[in-house]
């Protein structure tokens, strides 16, 4: 029996509650992780379009300023339109009042700083005034922004570039001259340039967007054209300012519609080629109908991932807020940060409660596997926490209501098998004695058998000679038959002669004297022929001689009958029916002898008689003859005895040979009976040899059964009860 291990100090990782503590931590973890990842993208997502709401507000609000700066500059303008000199001077082809004309660009450029150089056009796009003397004749009229103004009838700006004068960068304005009567006056004029100078200087954010002239310009007829070039940082002062809030790197950036940059924070960049791939495409698609006017845009600069806002001007600029993705996304890297300590204090604390959880679920699983180990041990003594533990309602209830079952049911079967293998083993033992004495029996059995088998043998080959002797006693008997058949042929030729002799002896009678000679001669050839009697004394001593030999094969038949025992009981009762023929024969040749020897008696006495007859047939032939007559008669009634005892002979032989047959045939019955016994006593031999080897293999069997009934009694004495 294996021992059970012992406990090992501290967390033990393949325990159930290590199992369930770590199994409800992850659990916890992939929830708080699963949220936390959910809120970091929730807020994120959230923060990214917040981000994005913000900058797409900032950069409309920023264009609508932009705009309402571009408004006000052109307003800025508005007192040379409505100064009757500057529509003379331009219907005059620059002839008419020139010296008023120079005295309000004067005046403009005194009020207005930023602005470089002003010019008038007129519509041919030729330059009839300017600040810039040089330029005064020069024609515009294939520059884009004029072409745009002279097609819209509203004032269009140029790309930017940067001022020979003053090296700043600088953007061309051109600002139509509408055909109209003039009803202001030069101090109208100068109080509104001043008004609107005032109000550009200190423009603030608007939330309305200008529309351009503040006439309608749509049934105006353009004379001609303001072209003014200004400073860009007069209108693009205020996106310096522009920015989202608490983001170091957030800024705002101007580009034309070449792609040239207005404005910049960084002043290097300005006048220079935008370089961010981004913006290069919005320039590109910038006069495509499926371009937005303002959207979201990412871009990678300087290796830092750029989240930026754009806005298109009603002038085709492109005004861009921008922001570096992690300055925006910083909040979210703090709340990270938050989250994830919150985070691992939740894991730790629910890790705490679930480690407590788990030990109070699993506390009845150990005192139960407590109870399996003693079950393992073959400790089935009751224990009162067992009983307790089946009390609980819970699963671990079930479980000790299942184990208590068990080990009663265990004890009990421990109980049967321990009865079980007490009776094996007495039965074992039982069948050893009795399997000893079959054993013991069958090598008995197997050696009468054998011993059964040689006599059957003997007996078989004593059956064998018997047979061969009766084979030969019925040849000899046949031999008998045969020569009493020529006895009785011989008395029947007796019985003729003695006729013939009557009837010779009658003629005898009658011519006696006559044929004296004759009868003479022919007493003489009886008498030979009455010499024939003497071969029945031959026959006979041969039957003497078969009974005497049918005798002794009869007391040989009894003497095998009576070794072969009960089985040869048929044929002793055989052997005692041919010996009482054979006595019989005897009788009967005895009997024959006696007649034989009176025949034999009769013709001597004839041949005496017939001597006599010769000697005295002289003297006594007529007195003796009646006596003669007589014997004749006499011996014609012997020679049909003889006849009778011949035939009597002959159907004794012929029943004697029959019964012989009978014989032959009961022997040749009794030897087949004896080989088939034989055989069967054999194969019995041979089959109690098998029972031998059988009972030695139960012996053997049994005593395995002996030894296993014992190890069975040690494993159940192992069981504590």
């Amino acid at each position: 029996m294996k021992k059970t291990k012992a406990k090992s100090k501290g967390f033990n990782l393949h325990t159930i509650k290590a199992k369930v503590t770590l199994l409800c931590t992850f659990f916890i973890l992939i929830a708080v992780l699963v949220n936390f990842l959910f809120v970091i993208n929730i807020t994120s997502n959230t923060i990214t379009k917040n981000t994005q709401s913000t900058l797409l507000d900032l950069v409309k609000t920023s264009d609508t300023n932009l705009t309402s700066t571009l408004d006000k500059l052109s307003q800025s303008a508005n007192f040379m339109m409505r100064s009757n000199a500057i529509q003379d001077f331009i219907t005059s082809n620059g002839k008419d009042k020139g010296d008023d004309i120079a005295d309000t660009i004067t005046n403009y450029l005194s009020m207005n700083s930023s602005t470089e150089t002003v010019s008038i056009l007129n519509t041919d796009g030729k330059v009839l005034a300017s600040s810039d003397e040089s330029m005064v004749g020069n024609d515009l009229s294939t520059q884009t922004y004029f072409t745009k103004m002279i097609k819209s009838k509203q004032t269009t700006s140029g790309d930017a570039s940067i001022s020979k004068t003053s090296g700043d960068a600088c953007v061309t304005f051109a600002i139509p001259i509408y055909e109209r009567a003039m009803e202001e006056g030069q101090d109208a004029a100068n109080t509104d340039a001043s008004t609107t100078n005032s109000d550009t200087k200190d423009s603030t954010t608007s939330s309305q967007t200008s529309t351009g002239d503040p006439m309608d310009s749509s049934n105006q007829t353009v004379i001609g054209a303001v072209v003014a070039y200004v400073k860009a940082s007069n209108f693009t002062s205020s996106l310096s300012e522009v920015a989202l809030s608490n983001i170091d790197s957030s800024y705002a950036y101007l580009v034309d519609s070449k792609g040239t940059v207005i404005y910049h924070p960084n002043e290097k960049k300005i006048g220079t080629s935008i370089s961010n791939s981004a913006i290069k495409k919005l320039v590109a698609n910038i006069n495509d109908s499926k371009t937005k006017s303002s959207g979201i845009i990412s871009y990678t600069y300087d290796g830092s991932e750029k989240m930026a806002s754009y806005s298109i001007t009603d002038n085709n600029w492109i005004l861009v807020i921008s922001a570096d993705r992690s300055d925006v996304l910083s909040s979210v890297h703090s709340m990270v940060l938050v989250c994830s300590m919150i985070s691992i204090a939740i894991i730790v604390i629910l890790g705490i409660i679930a480690y407590l959880f788990t030990t109070r679920i699993t506390k009845p699983i150990k005192q139960i596997t407590q109870y399996i180990h003693k079950t393992s041990e073959l400790d089935f003594t009751e224990d009162a926490n067992l009983l307790s533990l089946e009390k609980s309602k819970d699963e671990t209830g079930e479980m000790a209501a299942a184990l208590g079952q068990m080990r009663t049911t265990i004890h009990e079967m421990i109980n049967q098998i321990a009865k079980a293998s007490t009776d094996i083993n007495n039965n074992a033992n039982q069948l050893n004695a009795i399997t000893n004495s079959v054993n013991d029996h069958a090598s008995d059995n197997s050696s009468t058998a054998e011993e059964l088998a040689a006599g059957m043998e003997e007996t078989a080959a004593t059956t064998e000679m018997i047979h061969d002797n009766i084979v030969q006693v019925r040849n000899n008997t046949k031999s008998i038959n045969d020569k009493a058949a020529n006895g009785a042929n011989l008395s029947k030729e007796l019985i003729n002669r003695a006729v013939s002799l009557k009837e010779t002896t009658k003629q005898a009678s009658s011519e006696t004297t006559g044929i004296y000679q004759e009868i003479k001669t022919n007493t003489d050839n009886a008498i030979e022929q009455a010499k024939a009697v003497e071969k029945i004394n031959l026959l006979t001593q041969t039957i003497m001689d078969i009974a005497d030999q049918t005798s002794l094969l009869a007391l040989n038949a009894t003497i095998e009958a009576a070794r072969a025992g009960e089985s040869g009981r048929g044929f002793a009762v055989v052997a005692s029916e041919i010996g009482s023929l054979a006595d019989q024969s005897a009788q009967t040749v005895a009997n024959i002898s006696s007649i034989v020897n009176e025949v034999h008696m009769a013709v001597n006495n004839m041949s005496k008689s017939l001597q006599q007859t010769i000697d005295f047939l002289e003297k006594k032939v007529l007195k003796d003859y009646d006596n003669f007559m007589n014997v004749s008669d006499q011996y014609n009634n012997d020679a049909k005895g003889l006849n009778d005892t011949m035939e009597s002979i002959h159907d004794a032989v012929d029943h004697m040979n029959s019964t012989m047959l009978s014989i032959t045939d009961s022997i040749a019955e009794i030897n087949t009976m004896i080989g088939e016994a034989s055989e069967g006593v054999v194969d019995v031999t041979e089959k109690n040899t098998n029972i031998v080897a059988l009972t030695t293999d139960t012996y053997h069997m049994v005593k395995e059964s002996n030894d296993y009934a014992e190890k069975l009694q040690n494993i159940v004495d192992k069981f504590k009860l």
